[in-house]
Protein backbone atom coordinates (compact mmCIF):
# COMPACT_ATOMS: atom_id res chain seq x y z
CA UNK A 1 0.00 0.00 0.00
CA UNK A 2 1.09 3.58 -0.56
CA UNK A 3 0.67 6.91 1.19
CA UNK A 4 -1.67 7.96 -1.62
CA UNK A 5 -4.17 5.27 -0.58
CA UNK A 6 -4.36 6.52 3.01
CA UNK A 7 -7.82 7.92 3.85
CA UNK A 8 -7.99 11.63 4.56
CA UNK A 9 -7.86 12.10 8.34
CA UNK A 10 -10.24 13.97 10.58
CA UNK A 11 -8.38 16.38 12.87
CA UNK A 12 -9.44 17.11 16.44
CA UNK A 13 -8.06 19.20 19.30
CA UNK A 14 -7.85 16.81 22.24
CA UNK A 15 -6.35 19.40 24.57
CA UNK A 16 -7.96 22.82 24.08
CA UNK A 17 -5.87 24.40 26.84
CA UNK A 18 -2.53 23.67 25.14
CA UNK A 19 -4.08 23.36 21.65
CA UNK A 20 -2.76 19.87 20.97
CA UNK A 21 -4.23 17.98 18.04
CA UNK A 22 -4.64 14.46 16.70
CA UNK A 23 -5.51 12.96 13.32
CA UNK A 24 -8.06 10.17 13.10
CA UNK A 25 -7.94 7.69 10.20
CA UNK A 26 -10.99 5.49 9.69
CA UNK A 27 -10.76 2.20 7.76
CA UNK A 28 -12.45 2.63 4.39
CA UNK A 29 -14.13 -0.74 4.77
CA UNK A 30 -15.86 0.42 7.94
CA UNK A 31 -17.10 3.60 6.27
CA UNK A 32 -18.65 1.55 3.47
CA UNK A 33 -20.40 -0.70 5.93
CA UNK A 34 -22.06 2.28 7.59
CA UNK A 35 -24.37 2.78 4.63
CA UNK A 36 -26.47 -0.03 6.08
CA UNK A 37 -29.86 1.66 6.69
CA UNK A 38 -30.89 -0.89 9.31
CA UNK A 39 -27.89 -0.14 11.52
CA UNK A 40 -28.40 3.59 11.06
CA UNK A 41 -32.05 3.40 12.04
CA UNK A 42 -31.29 1.26 15.09
CA UNK A 43 -28.43 3.56 16.06
CA UNK A 44 -26.14 0.55 16.36
CA UNK A 45 -22.51 1.59 16.88
CA UNK A 46 -19.88 -0.85 15.74
CA UNK A 47 -16.88 -0.92 18.08
CA UNK A 48 -13.48 -0.73 16.45
CA UNK A 49 -10.06 -1.17 18.07
CA UNK A 50 -7.58 1.67 17.77
CA UNK A 51 -3.87 2.20 17.31
CA UNK A 52 -2.60 5.38 18.99
CA UNK A 53 0.63 6.47 17.28
CA UNK A 54 3.14 8.96 18.65
CA UNK A 55 5.45 10.54 16.06
CA UNK A 56 9.23 10.64 16.11
CA UNK A 57 11.66 13.54 16.27
CA UNK A 58 13.80 12.75 19.29
CA UNK A 59 11.00 13.87 21.69
CA UNK A 60 12.10 17.41 20.78
CA UNK A 61 10.82 17.82 17.20
CA UNK A 62 8.37 16.28 14.73
CA UNK A 63 4.61 16.22 14.15
CA UNK A 64 1.68 13.85 13.72
CA UNK A 65 1.70 14.17 9.93
CA UNK A 66 5.26 14.98 8.97
CA UNK A 67 7.84 13.46 6.67
CA UNK A 68 8.84 10.64 9.03
CA UNK A 69 5.39 9.34 10.00
CA UNK A 70 5.08 5.73 8.69
CA UNK A 71 1.85 6.15 6.73
CA UNK A 72 2.30 2.81 4.96
CA UNK A 73 2.35 1.13 8.38
CA UNK A 74 -0.87 2.99 9.24
CA UNK A 75 -2.40 1.46 6.13
CA UNK A 76 -1.54 -2.02 7.35
CA UNK A 77 -3.58 -1.45 10.50
CA UNK A 78 -6.45 0.21 8.62
CA UNK A 79 -6.61 -2.87 6.39
CA UNK A 80 -7.22 -4.92 9.55
CA UNK A 81 -10.17 -2.73 10.56
CA UNK A 82 -8.22 -0.78 13.19
CA UNK A 83 -8.74 2.95 13.71
CA UNK A 84 -5.46 4.87 13.58
CA UNK A 85 -4.88 7.97 15.69
CA UNK A 86 -1.72 9.99 15.14
CA UNK A 87 -1.26 12.41 18.04
CA UNK A 88 0.88 15.43 18.76
CA UNK A 89 2.26 16.05 22.25
CA UNK A 90 4.27 18.82 23.86
CA UNK A 91 7.90 18.55 22.86
CA UNK A 92 10.81 18.53 25.28
CA UNK A 93 12.59 21.77 26.02
CA UNK A 94 11.02 23.94 27.27
CA UNK A 95 8.30 21.37 28.02
CA UNK A 96 9.23 18.48 30.28
CA UNK A 97 8.65 14.76 30.59
CA UNK A 98 5.97 15.56 33.15
CA UNK A 99 4.18 17.66 30.51
CA UNK A 100 4.34 14.82 27.99
CA UNK A 101 2.94 12.35 30.50
CA UNK A 102 0.15 14.82 31.26
CA UNK A 103 -0.60 15.00 27.53
CA UNK A 104 -0.87 11.21 27.34
CA UNK A 105 -3.35 11.24 30.24
CA UNK A 106 -5.39 13.96 28.57
CA UNK A 107 -5.36 12.08 25.27
CA UNK A 108 -6.53 8.81 26.79
CA UNK A 109 -9.26 10.60 28.75
CA UNK A 110 -10.39 12.18 25.49
CA UNK A 111 -10.40 8.87 23.61
CA UNK A 112 -12.55 7.21 26.26
CA UNK A 113 -15.12 10.03 26.33
CA UNK A 114 -18.45 9.33 24.65
CA UNK A 115 -19.09 13.07 24.31
CA UNK A 116 -15.89 14.13 22.52
CA UNK A 117 -15.88 15.58 19.02
CA UNK A 118 -14.07 12.43 17.90
CA UNK A 119 -16.76 10.17 19.36
CA UNK A 120 -19.52 12.22 17.71
CA UNK A 121 -17.74 12.08 14.36
CA UNK A 122 -17.44 8.30 14.56
CA UNK A 123 -21.07 7.97 15.61
CA UNK A 124 -22.11 9.63 12.35
CA UNK A 125 -20.72 6.51 10.68
CA UNK A 126 -22.31 4.21 13.29
CA UNK A 127 -18.86 3.60 14.77
CA UNK A 128 -17.30 3.94 18.17
CA UNK A 129 -13.75 3.61 19.47
CA UNK A 130 -13.46 0.59 21.75
CA UNK A 131 -11.41 1.96 24.64
CA UNK A 132 -10.87 -1.60 25.88
CA UNK A 133 -8.94 -2.35 22.70
CA UNK A 134 -6.22 0.26 22.28
CA UNK A 135 -2.64 -0.33 21.15
CA UNK A 136 0.14 2.27 21.39
CA UNK A 137 2.82 2.78 18.76
CA UNK A 138 6.00 4.66 19.66
CA UNK A 139 7.94 5.80 16.59
CA UNK A 140 11.55 6.74 17.41
CA UNK A 141 11.27 9.59 19.96
CA UNK A 142 7.51 9.00 20.12
CA UNK A 143 8.35 5.89 22.06
CA UNK A 144 8.54 8.11 25.16
CA UNK A 145 4.79 8.91 25.28
CA UNK A 146 3.98 5.37 24.08
CA UNK A 147 6.09 3.88 26.86
CA UNK A 148 4.37 6.19 29.35
CA UNK A 149 0.99 4.76 28.33
CA UNK A 150 2.39 1.22 28.51
CA UNK A 151 4.08 1.54 31.92
CA UNK A 152 2.08 4.02 34.02
CA UNK A 153 -0.87 2.08 35.36
CA UNK A 154 -2.79 5.21 36.37
CA UNK A 155 -3.10 6.22 32.71
CA UNK A 156 -6.48 4.85 31.66
CA UNK A 157 -7.87 3.25 29.66
CA UNK A 158 -4.94 0.85 29.69
CA UNK A 159 -3.56 -0.11 26.28
CA UNK A 160 -3.47 -3.81 25.48
CA UNK A 161 -0.14 -3.80 23.68
CA UNK A 162 2.85 -1.55 23.06
CA UNK A 163 4.53 -1.44 19.62
CA UNK A 164 8.05 0.00 19.87
CA UNK A 165 9.22 1.00 16.38
CA UNK A 166 12.97 1.79 16.40
CA UNK A 167 12.22 3.71 19.58
CA UNK A 168 14.38 5.65 21.96
CA UNK A 169 13.43 6.27 25.62
CA UNK A 170 14.42 2.77 26.70
CA UNK A 171 17.91 3.55 28.03
CA UNK A 172 18.74 7.22 28.55
CA UNK A 173 22.01 6.50 30.39
CA UNK A 174 23.77 4.85 27.45
CA UNK A 175 27.01 6.47 26.31
CA UNK A 176 25.11 7.21 23.09
CA UNK A 177 23.02 9.81 24.95
CA UNK A 178 25.25 11.11 27.74
CA UNK A 179 28.73 11.29 26.21
CA UNK A 180 29.82 14.37 24.24
CA UNK A 181 30.70 14.07 20.56
CA UNK A 182 32.50 16.12 17.94
CA UNK A 183 30.51 18.01 15.26
CA UNK A 184 31.57 15.54 12.59
CA UNK A 185 29.62 12.88 14.48
CA UNK A 186 26.28 14.51 13.62
CA UNK A 187 24.09 12.17 11.56
CA UNK A 188 25.02 12.67 7.94
CA UNK A 189 21.47 12.19 6.66
CA UNK A 190 20.39 15.40 8.41
CA UNK A 191 21.48 18.97 7.84
CA UNK A 192 22.61 20.61 11.08
CA UNK A 193 22.54 24.31 11.88
CA UNK A 194 24.54 24.67 15.10
CA UNK A 195 23.90 28.40 15.32
CA UNK A 196 20.13 27.92 15.10
CA UNK A 197 20.29 25.25 17.81
CA UNK A 198 22.32 27.53 20.07
CA UNK A 199 19.81 30.35 19.56
CA UNK A 200 17.06 28.07 20.90
CA UNK A 201 19.26 26.98 23.80
CA UNK A 202 19.83 30.64 24.66
CA UNK A 203 16.03 31.01 24.78
CA UNK A 204 15.69 27.97 27.07
CA UNK A 205 14.27 25.94 24.19
CA UNK A 206 12.13 28.69 22.72
CA UNK A 207 8.32 28.72 22.71
CA UNK A 208 6.33 25.71 23.90
CA UNK A 209 5.79 23.50 20.85
CA UNK A 210 3.66 20.48 19.98
CA UNK A 211 3.92 20.66 16.20
CA UNK A 212 7.35 20.94 14.55
CA UNK A 213 7.09 18.98 11.28
CA UNK A 214 10.06 17.82 9.25
CA UNK A 215 10.08 18.52 5.51
CA UNK A 216 12.63 17.99 2.77
CA UNK A 217 14.74 21.08 2.12
CA UNK A 218 14.50 22.26 -1.48
CA UNK A 219 18.09 23.48 -1.20
CA UNK A 220 19.88 20.52 0.36
CA UNK A 221 17.46 17.63 -0.04
CA UNK A 222 17.91 16.86 3.67
CA UNK A 223 15.17 16.74 6.33
CA UNK A 224 14.68 20.10 8.09
CA UNK A 225 12.05 21.86 10.17
CA UNK A 226 11.27 25.57 10.16
CA UNK A 227 11.41 25.79 13.95
CA UNK A 228 14.96 24.35 14.04
CA UNK A 229 13.91 21.95 16.79
CA UNK A 230 15.51 19.16 14.77
CA UNK A 231 18.78 21.06 15.11
CA UNK A 232 18.10 21.33 18.84
CA UNK A 233 17.77 17.54 19.05
CA UNK A 234 21.05 17.01 17.19
CA UNK A 235 22.67 19.52 19.55
CA UNK A 236 21.51 17.58 22.61
CA UNK A 237 22.94 14.42 21.03
CA UNK A 238 26.31 16.00 20.32
CA UNK A 239 26.47 17.65 23.76
CA UNK A 240 25.22 14.53 25.52
CA UNK A 241 22.44 16.43 27.31
CA UNK A 242 19.19 14.65 26.36
CA UNK A 243 18.88 13.27 29.89
CA UNK A 244 18.99 16.83 31.28
CA UNK A 245 15.84 17.68 29.34
CA UNK A 246 14.02 14.41 29.98
CA UNK A 247 14.47 14.79 33.74
CA UNK A 248 14.37 18.62 33.74
CA UNK A 249 17.58 18.31 35.75
CA UNK A 250 20.32 20.54 34.28
CA UNK A 251 23.77 19.01 34.63
CA UNK A 252 22.69 15.43 35.36
CA UNK A 253 24.19 14.18 32.08
CA UNK A 254 27.58 15.65 33.00
CA UNK A 255 27.42 13.81 36.33
CA UNK A 256 26.42 10.38 35.04
CA UNK A 257 28.85 10.39 32.10
CA UNK A 258 31.73 10.38 34.58
CA UNK A 259 30.65 6.98 35.94
CA UNK A 260 30.53 3.46 34.50
CA UNK A 261 27.24 2.52 32.86
CA UNK A 262 26.34 0.12 35.68
CA UNK A 263 26.43 2.94 38.25
CA UNK A 264 24.47 5.58 36.35
CA UNK A 265 20.86 4.76 37.24
CA UNK A 266 21.68 5.02 40.94
CA UNK A 267 22.84 8.61 40.33
CA UNK A 268 19.40 9.72 39.15
CA UNK A 269 17.58 11.59 41.96
CA UNK A 270 14.76 9.48 43.46
CA UNK A 271 12.22 12.20 42.66
CA UNK A 272 13.16 12.12 38.97
CA UNK A 273 13.62 8.40 38.36
CA UNK A 274 9.92 7.96 37.57
CA UNK A 275 10.45 10.00 34.39
CA UNK A 276 12.60 7.18 33.04
CA UNK A 277 9.31 5.21 32.92
CA UNK A 278 10.51 2.05 34.67
CA UNK A 279 9.04 -1.25 33.53
CA UNK A 280 7.23 -3.35 36.13
CA UNK A 281 4.88 -6.34 36.17
CA UNK A 282 1.92 -4.11 35.21
CA UNK A 283 3.57 -3.05 31.93
CA UNK A 284 1.56 -4.20 28.93
CA UNK A 285 2.84 -6.81 26.41
CA UNK A 286 5.21 -5.38 23.83
CA UNK A 287 6.62 -5.95 20.38
CA UNK A 288 9.83 -4.36 19.06
CA UNK A 289 10.96 -3.71 15.49
CA UNK A 290 14.45 -2.26 15.15
CA UNK A 291 17.31 -2.09 12.69
CA UNK A 292 20.54 -3.69 13.88
CA UNK A 293 22.65 -0.89 12.34
CA UNK A 294 20.62 1.99 13.76
CA UNK A 295 22.93 4.90 14.59
CA UNK A 296 20.19 7.28 15.79
CA UNK A 297 18.51 4.90 18.26
CA UNK A 298 20.97 2.09 18.93
CA UNK A 299 19.66 -1.47 19.11
CA UNK A 300 20.82 -1.54 22.73
CA UNK A 301 17.80 0.65 23.54
CA UNK A 302 15.48 -2.20 22.58
CA UNK A 303 17.67 -4.85 24.22
CA UNK A 304 17.57 -2.99 27.55
CA UNK A 305 13.77 -2.79 27.43
CA UNK A 306 13.46 -6.45 26.48
CA UNK A 307 15.61 -7.46 29.44
CA UNK A 308 13.51 -5.33 31.79
CA UNK A 309 10.32 -6.88 30.40
CA UNK A 310 11.75 -10.37 30.82
CA UNK A 311 12.87 -9.63 34.39
CA UNK A 312 9.26 -8.66 35.21
CA UNK A 313 7.76 -11.61 33.29
CA UNK A 314 5.98 -9.38 30.77
CA UNK A 315 5.32 -10.95 27.37
CA UNK A 316 7.41 -9.44 24.57
CA UNK A 317 8.26 -10.18 20.95
CA UNK A 318 10.83 -8.68 18.61
CA UNK A 319 11.82 -8.59 14.95
CA UNK A 320 15.27 -7.26 14.10
CA UNK A 321 15.99 -5.97 10.60
CA UNK A 322 19.58 -7.02 9.99
CA UNK A 323 21.66 -4.16 8.63
CA UNK A 324 18.87 -1.54 8.70
CA UNK A 325 19.48 2.05 9.76
CA UNK A 326 17.08 4.27 11.70
CA UNK A 327 13.60 4.26 10.19
CA UNK A 328 14.36 0.76 8.85
CA UNK A 329 16.20 2.44 5.99
CA UNK A 330 19.01 1.09 3.83
CA UNK A 331 22.21 2.65 5.25
CA UNK A 332 23.65 2.89 1.75
CA UNK A 333 21.08 5.54 0.81
CA UNK A 334 19.24 6.75 3.95
CA UNK A 335 16.26 7.02 1.59
CA UNK A 336 15.26 3.53 0.46
CA UNK A 337 13.56 1.16 2.85
CA UNK A 338 15.53 -1.92 3.83
CA UNK A 339 14.24 -4.93 1.85
CA UNK A 340 13.45 -6.81 5.07
CA UNK A 341 11.55 -3.93 6.71
CA UNK A 342 8.08 -4.89 5.52
CA UNK A 343 8.35 -8.47 6.78
CA UNK A 344 9.39 -7.28 10.25
CA UNK A 345 6.55 -4.75 10.39
CA UNK A 346 4.04 -7.33 9.19
CA UNK A 347 5.11 -9.64 12.00
CA UNK A 348 4.55 -6.86 14.54
CA UNK A 349 1.20 -5.85 13.04
CA UNK A 350 -0.03 -9.44 13.32
CA UNK A 351 1.00 -9.55 16.98
CA UNK A 352 -0.70 -6.24 17.79
CA UNK A 353 -3.93 -7.21 16.02
CA UNK A 354 -3.88 -10.57 17.79
CA UNK A 355 -3.68 -8.79 21.16
CA UNK A 356 -6.52 -6.44 20.21
CA UNK A 357 -8.69 -9.36 19.15
CA UNK A 358 -7.96 -11.18 22.41
CA UNK A 359 -9.43 -8.18 24.22
CA UNK A 360 -12.68 -8.22 22.24
CA UNK A 361 -15.71 -8.65 24.45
Amino acid sequence: MTIASLPKPLTFTYDPVNVIKLDLYIPSSSLKQKSDATDQAANVLKSLPALVAFHGGGIIAGAKDDLFVPFDLFNKFLAQGVLVISANYRLLYPSTAEDIISDVRTLFDYLSSASSDLARALAKHSLRLDSDRIAVLGISGGNYPARAAATISSIVPRPKVWFNLFGIANDFVLDHWVQTKTPDQAWQAFSYDAAAAQALIDLNGGPVASDAPFVISSETGAPVDETHRGDLFISTYLNGTLLDHVLDEPGISAIVRQHPYEERLALIPDTKRKYLLPIDDKTVPAVFVHGTSDTVAPLQEALTALKDLSDHHVEARYAWVEGAEHGLLDPATWVDRHPRADAAEDEAVSYVVEKLLEAKV
